[in-house]
């Protein structure tokens, strides 16, 4: 008597895995077999996430694994690995056993990052007027409206909203800062997207350090060589006329005077 045996069975997810950066389109895909005695046409459903859900039906011939054992294969070939245990035949009929499936290409659906900040940075005088800019992206699926906020340290924080396009890279500018109190300043810059399902690349920190200012003419005058300033001092003493001192009248002179 035959029995007749339905089983269907995925064997492993190959993508995604491990690390991807956002953004990144990834093809998911899987590996099933048919461990029963007929072909069957098997459903595949794969989900990621909350946003991400996709299914396919394939049509699966049964194994017929002497052995009731599924054979290692060769991942990157896609055929089975050559070994002791796999004969000829056996290869072919497991060539026709595992499907790799590819399902819809994943892409995060909402997702806002800041790239960079591009100003406030580095050094500058107190009182300098600075447009603090910063580099946003918009990783989802959709055009978005973006909320984009910029504080520079306690004093300044702005808001901005965007329209940014799918995969568009975009430079935001705030309103002026003036550059104070003086100091090292903590500066952020953060997307805050309603739904965004991805907020480790929401924020971008960095540090902006404000020194007072300084007069150019007096910087220069301060820095002047100490053999110059007394150069110019001896050609002053020598143009200035010399007078002789006076000389005391002899004895003889001051008599004949007096007579």
């Amino acid at each position: 008597m035959v029995i007749r045996r339905i089983d269907a069975a995925s064997v492993r997810i190959i993508a995604p895995a491990g690390s991807v950066d956002s953004g990144t389109i990834v093809t998911p895909r899987a590996s099933v077999t048919n461990n029963g005695t007929s072909t069957s046409l098997v459903p595949v459903r794969l989900s990621i996430g909350s946003a991400y859900v996709e299914s396919v039906s394939v049509s699966v011939s049964p194994h017929g694994n002497p052995r009731g054992q599924l054979p290692q294969l060769d991942r990157t070939a896609g055929r089975p690995a050559r070994g002791p245990l796999l004969n000829r035949s056996c290869r072919r009929r497991e060539s026709r056993q595992r499907y790799s499936l590819r399902l819809g290409s994943s892409r995060t659906t909402i997702d806002a990052a800041t790239i960079a900040i591009l100003a406030p940075a580095d050094t500058v005088d107190s009182g300098t007027i600075i447009t603090p800019r910063a580099r946003i992206a918009n990783l989802g699926r959709n055009t978005a409206l973006i909320p984009v906020r910029m504080k520079v340290g306690s004093s300044y924080a702005e808001s901005v909203t965007v329209s940014v396009s799918p995969s568009e890279t975009l430079t935001v500018s705030f309103a002026n800062w003036t550059a104070s109190p003086l100091g090292v300043l903590a500066v952020r810059c953060s997307t805050t997207l309603t739904g965004d399902t991805l907020n480790a690349n929401d924020l971008q920190t960095g540090t902006v350090t404000v020194i007072a200012h300084r007069d150019a003419r007096a910087v220069a005058s301060s820095r002047r060589p100490a053999t110059l300033t007394r150069a110019r001092s001896s050609r002053r003493s020598a143009a200035s006329p010399m007078t002789e001192p006076a000389r005391p009248q002899s004895q003889s002179a001051c008599a004949s005077a007096r007579l």
